[in-house]
């Protein structure tokens, strides 16, 4: 198969759908230091990895602006050593090839069974994968009409959303996610949410006008941003509660190993994490939600 970005030759790279520098952080900030995806029954020690790229691709076109984008804005965000961020030519190039990942990754499924979108959406999708392509490759100029759009995650939000505090904190996502007459292009990247509005109608666009918005030469600001977009919203908890009620099919082989890999865990510097301040919060309105539903 050739390489789906430049067209070159194989052989191709098995590489992270997600970057590496994410998917190392969060191992590294987790208590038990193994990754957990949808089934709770199998522990991974790395993320998915796809053949798309070829090497030059992905060691020179991908790799600097993944770099930029880590040491820049995720790794000080996450240390909580800066909490506003010059976007950079870069960090679009890094948020657009996250998109056209996930898009492609997608599409490369429609043979098996598990490719359950309209053919409108494909098309959609299609057509985004194309200009991002070209923009990738330097052919052309980013396609203003995708939208880019950055949010930072506290680890303290309240609501009756189950586990969406673990999710947005403590996961890494990729998806393509359609809904109604909105297309989007998905990232989690524990504690930072990447959205690309593949297609979404044009009047919704102020939903999306709360300090999110990426564009080179402009600041972006963690701490009082919105998404206003409520089916967005709802994505996001469905895909919470989902991986939030997985836990109960947890068999008692894995239980016993994660109780194994918890048993040295400083669990007093865990609670003071993000990660530990996310699930107690989740805990706490799993609580508050319980109340309200028996009061």
């Amino acid at each position: 198969m050739q390489c789906l970005l430049c067209g070159g030759p194989p052989p191709l790279v098995e590489g992270h759908l997600i970057p590496d520098f994410a998917v190392r952080r969060l191992k590294k900030d987790g208590p038990s230091g193994f990754l957990r995806g949808e089934n709770p029954n199998r522990r991974i020690q790395d993320g998915v990895k796809e053949p798309l790229l070829c090497p030059d691709c992905d060691n020179r076109r991908f790799s600097d602006a993944e770099t930029s984008f880590a040491n820049r804005i995720f790794h000080p965000f996450l240390d909580d050593r800066a909490h506003e961020f010059d976007c950079t030519e870069a960090d679009r190039y890094f948020v657009a090839s996250l998109a056209w990942r996930a898009i492609v990754s997608r599409l490369r499924t429609r043979t098996t069974g598990d490719f359950d979108y309209l053919p409108d959406e494909v098309a959609a999708m299609e057509e985004a994968a194309g200009r991002l392509r070209l923009y990738l490759l330097g052919a052309q100029q980013y396609p203003e009409e995708i939208e880019q759009h950055i949010f930072f995650c506290g680890p303290d939000g309240h609501g009756q959303f189950l586990g969406l505090n673990a999710y947005l904190n403590m996961a890494n996502d990729l998806q393509i996610i359609g809904r109604h007459d909105r297309l989007y292009a998905l990232a989690i990247l524990s504690g930072v949410v990447i959205a690309s509005l593949l297609r979404i109608p044009a009047d919704s666009l102020s939903e999306w006008r709360y300090d999110t918005l990426l564009i080179p030469g402009e600041r972006i600001r963690a701490g009082g941003q919105t998404i206003a977009d409520r089916i967005f919203g709802g994505i996001l908890a469905a895909r919470a509660e989902a991986l939030y009620k997985s836990r109960d099919q947890m068999s008692e082989r894995q239980r016993a190993k994660l109780r194994d890999a918890l048993r040295d865990v400083d669990w007093e510097r865990v609670a003071a994490s993000r990660q530990g301040r996310a699930l107690i919060r989740d805990h706490l309105n799993s609580e508050a939600r319980d109340a309200d539903e028996s009061g």
